[in-house]
């Protein structure tokens, strides 16, 4: 059985944020290369990562898999959620972690996109639902939430950042950057906020298409 760290130092950082308007300010205060802090990053939050002057190494580079068509498949990977789940201080965990090469992540940077008003957009008029199915399916995020709540599961160790405004939780005040037990306890509660409320906005849309019927048409159209 392991025992829970009060203070963890962040020496690797999975980052993939929709909101990126903190993104800048918070680099800041990692700064990550004076700290020797690794980033993992993907897509446009990994551009802009590299554009604000930050190294940050794709996921596909990190897993050894290529991304699939579309994206649907990247983070969605034992090396990323091992590095999120496992305990190095786990006797079985460790050599697990050592068998399959599996770097700890300390911190997770996650927000997730809104997706009533992504699918606002293909609502003509507002109150039919998207011309398919396909177009709010892409707005139905999997990877996100699934490493939201890998890291909140394993606050223990893991610092989940889903709010700008929490970034305060993360200690910059020394040499490394650390968590303690406490902001990490308080992160994970707002982390399960931020999925329940994504989680329940489909719900409500799903839930809007008011008939079995235009259920039906909806998926019908979709194929």
């Amino acid at each position: 059985m392991t025992t829970t760290q009060d203070v963890v130092p962040i020496r690797r950082a999975l980052i993939s944020m929709y909101d990126k308007s903190g993104l800048e300010e918070f680099l800041k205060r990692l700064d990550p290369k004076a700290r020797k802090i690794e980033i993992i990053s993907s897509g446009g939050t990994a551009k802009e990562i590299r554009r604000l002057g930050y190294d940050a190494m794709d996921v596909s580079q990190y897993t050894g898999y290529p991304e699939s068509p579309g994206g649907l498949v990247k983070t969605l990977h034992p090396k990323v959620h091992g590095g999120i789940l496992l305990d190095p201080r786990d006797d079985k965990q460790a050599a697990y972690i050592t068998e399959q090469n599996i770097e700890l992540i300390d911190l997770v940077a996650v927000n997730l996109y809104p997706f009533k008003d992504e699918v606002q957009k293909f609502m003509t008029p507002s109150t039919t639902p998207p011309k398919t199915y396909d177009d709010v399916r892409e707005q139905i995020d999997i990877g996100g939430p699934a490493m939201v709540r890998s890291a909140a599961k394993n606050f223990r160790r893991v610092a989940i950042l889903v709010n700008w405004s929490d970034a305060s939780r993360i200690n910059t005040s020394g040499a490394e950057a650390t968590t303690t037990l406490e902001d990490r306890f308080e992160l994970m509660k707002n982390a399960f906020g931020h999925t329940a409320e994504y989680d329940g906005t489909i719900v409500n849309f799903w839930s809007a298409l008011i008939s079995p019927k235009r259920v039906r048409d909806f998926y019908l159209e979709g194929k």
